[in-house]
Formats: structure tokens, sequence, C-alpha cells
């Protein structure tokens, strides 16, 4: 059984929440799932940083923060599609 608060979970819902014709689908992937999702994103993070890793990483991670926002917009319904983060 899946911990209600880990990666794979909110990974999991947030694709129900896209691939579903279901409202509440949407409603628990953006009300939730997301949340789960970004509030693990933003751990992970820290964690590189207060270990001094987060140097070359710093790009990867912003890009992947760039598919969190998207997905935040999608769930919105804000977005005017799929963006690509460009590089610096």
């Amino acid at each position: 059984m899946k911990a209600h608060d880990d990666f794979s979970y909110a990974f999991e819902k947030i694709l129900y929440g896209i691939t579903s014709s279901e409202k509440r689908d949407a409603d628990f992937a953006n009300g939730t799932a997301l949340k789960i999702f970004s509030r693990k994103y933003a751990e992970f993070r820290q964690v590189l940083s207060d270990a001094g890793e987060l140097g070359d990483h710093e790009c990867d991670l912003d890009t992947f923060a760039h598919g969190i926002d998207v997905l935040q917009g999608y769930f919105d319904g804000t977005t005017g599609g799929l963006t690509e983060r460009l590089p610096v």
C-alpha cells in the first residue's frame, strides 16, 4: 500500500486527474496530489541545498519546478498549453 504523502501516490493521482473525465479526479489532483508533489519536491531541493549538493542540479530542479507550475496552470485552467522552460 502506498503512503498517501509520497511521490508515487501523488504522481499517480495527478496522472489520473489528467486522464479521467471526472471533475472530482481533477479536483483531487489539483487540491491534494499536486500539493503533496510540490511539498516533496521543495523538501528534496532543500535537502540538496543544505548538503551543499544543489550546484550542477539547480537547472534541472528549476525545470522540474516549471513542470509543476505548468501542471498547476493546467488544473486551474490558466495555461494556454504546455510550455518549455528554456535554460538560462
